[in-house]
């Protein structure tokens, strides 16, 4: 609905706001590309910005790395 694509997009923490309260319907694919769309501002949420030290961040690589090496083999 608008009210929550607008509520998304004036918060930092809107998309994680939708999750949690069940206003978004979609397919899981669909779910995956408003997370990637904003994920910027989730990470402002989480008090991380996108900086190029966030390379180092161990959880953020380790993710990574299970995301695209070991589900690629």
């Amino acid at each position: 609905h608008s009210q929550s694509l607008s509520f998304t997009l004036k918060f930092d923490f809107g998309v994680d706001t939708l999750s949690v309260n069940g206003r978004f319907r979609g397919t899981a694919a669909a779910y995956r590309r408003l997370l990637r769309t904003f994920a910027v501002s989730v990470l402002n949420n989480n008090g991380r910005h996108l900086q190029f030290r966030l390379l180092t961040d161990r959880w953020l690589v380790r993710r990574a790395f299970e995301r695209f090496v070991l589900r690629a083999s």
